[in-house]
Protein backbone atom coordinates (compact mmCIF):
# COMPACT_ATOMS: atom_id res chain seq x y z
CA UNK A 1 0.00 0.00 0.00
CA UNK A 2 3.37 1.99 0.16
CA UNK A 3 3.94 2.35 -3.87
CA UNK A 4 4.57 4.83 -6.30
CA UNK A 5 0.47 4.68 -7.34
CA UNK A 6 -0.27 5.49 -3.83
CA UNK A 7 -1.51 9.00 -2.52
CA UNK A 8 -2.26 9.69 1.61
CA UNK A 9 -4.06 12.65 2.51
CA UNK A 10 -4.44 13.35 6.24
CA UNK A 11 -7.08 15.53 7.85
CA UNK A 12 -5.45 14.69 11.24
CA UNK A 13 -4.21 18.18 12.67
CA UNK A 14 -1.42 17.15 14.64
CA UNK A 15 0.15 15.04 11.45
CA UNK A 16 3.59 17.28 12.40
CA UNK A 17 3.72 15.22 15.51
CA UNK A 18 3.99 11.88 14.09
CA UNK A 19 7.88 10.58 12.55
CA UNK A 20 7.25 9.52 8.83
CA UNK A 21 10.83 9.06 8.07
CA UNK A 22 10.39 5.36 7.44
CA UNK A 23 8.26 6.74 4.96
CA UNK A 24 10.66 9.27 3.16
CA UNK A 25 11.60 6.77 0.50
CA UNK A 26 8.71 4.36 -0.26
CA UNK A 27 7.12 6.80 -3.16
CA UNK A 28 4.08 7.06 -2.08
CA UNK A 29 2.42 11.02 -2.03
CA UNK A 30 1.95 11.73 1.85
CA UNK A 31 0.10 14.98 2.09
CA UNK A 32 -1.16 16.92 4.81
CA UNK A 33 -1.90 20.96 5.61
CA UNK A 34 -2.15 23.19 8.77
CA UNK A 35 -4.98 25.23 9.86
CA UNK A 36 -3.35 27.33 12.47
CA UNK A 37 0.11 29.12 11.17
CA UNK A 38 2.41 28.26 14.20
CA UNK A 39 4.62 31.49 13.57
CA UNK A 40 1.66 34.31 13.44
CA UNK A 41 1.49 36.97 15.83
CA UNK A 42 -2.17 36.52 16.91
CA UNK A 43 -1.28 32.35 18.23
CA UNK A 44 1.48 33.67 20.18
CA UNK A 45 -1.02 36.09 21.86
CA UNK A 46 -3.22 32.94 22.14
CA UNK A 47 -0.65 31.36 23.54
CA UNK A 48 0.30 33.64 26.08
CA UNK A 49 -3.12 33.75 27.18
CA UNK A 50 -3.17 30.61 28.17
CA UNK A 51 0.11 31.10 29.93
CA UNK A 52 -1.34 33.20 31.98
CA UNK A 53 -5.20 31.78 32.83
CA UNK A 54 -4.25 28.58 33.04
CA UNK A 55 -2.66 26.13 36.36
CA UNK A 56 -0.82 24.56 33.74
CA UNK A 57 2.58 26.37 32.00
CA UNK A 58 3.89 26.04 28.61
CA UNK A 59 7.79 26.52 27.19
CA UNK A 60 6.90 27.85 23.51
CA UNK A 61 10.13 27.91 21.55
CA UNK A 62 8.80 29.15 18.35
CA UNK A 63 6.74 32.24 18.99
CA UNK A 64 8.70 34.70 16.84
CA UNK A 65 11.66 32.89 16.08
CA UNK A 66 9.18 30.29 14.80
CA UNK A 67 11.20 26.68 15.31
CA UNK A 68 7.59 24.29 15.22
CA UNK A 69 4.62 22.94 17.19
CA UNK A 70 7.59 20.36 18.40
CA UNK A 71 9.45 22.80 20.75
CA UNK A 72 6.34 23.21 22.65
CA UNK A 73 6.25 20.96 25.76
CA UNK A 74 4.58 20.69 28.77
CA UNK A 75 6.04 21.65 32.21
Amino acid sequence: MLSDYHNYFFTSLDLHTVDLEEFQYVGANISAFSLVDLNSKDFGQILNKLQRDSNTRYSWNGVGGGDSFDSMIRL
